[in-house]
């Protein structure tokens, strides 16, 4: 028994240890983000830049706006319809279920407008 636990116990406290558990990385970000979204490229594969795990959609489609504007594929004085539009066409939307597995919300390409 180590000291701790030794001088604990003579002035009449119950130390309990708790038991070490190893935990991947990937189930912490599960853990941490229970269904987030990710940005993928025109052929619905991670997005090569923005490849990170967002806990909103408008947080994700804000990243992708601003790498857009830094790209300078669109300028930061367009309207915010045609803001969505431009992102609508260079990135795609999947999001990550409560079960593991993964649905595209919307492929690049695909604005829904004509």
């Amino acid at each position: 028994m180590c000291l701790a636990l030794q001088i604990g116990a003579a002035i009449g406290f119950t130390i309990t240890p708790f038991p070490v558990v190893s935990v991947s990385r990937d189930a912490l970000s599960f853990f941490r983000i229970p269904c987030p979204i990710c940005l993928t490229d025109r052929s619905g594969e991670p997005h090569p830049v923005l490849d990170d795990w967002f806990d909103s959609l408008e947080n994700a489609q804000e990243a992708a706006l601003s790498w857009l504007i830094d790209q300078g594929l669109i300028s930061p004085a367009t309207s915010s319809a045609e803001q969505l539009r431009h992102v609508s066409l260079h990135v795609g939307l999947e999001r990550r279920t409560s079960t593991g597995a993964w649905r595209t919300l919307r492929y690049a390409g695909l604005t829904g407008v004509s």
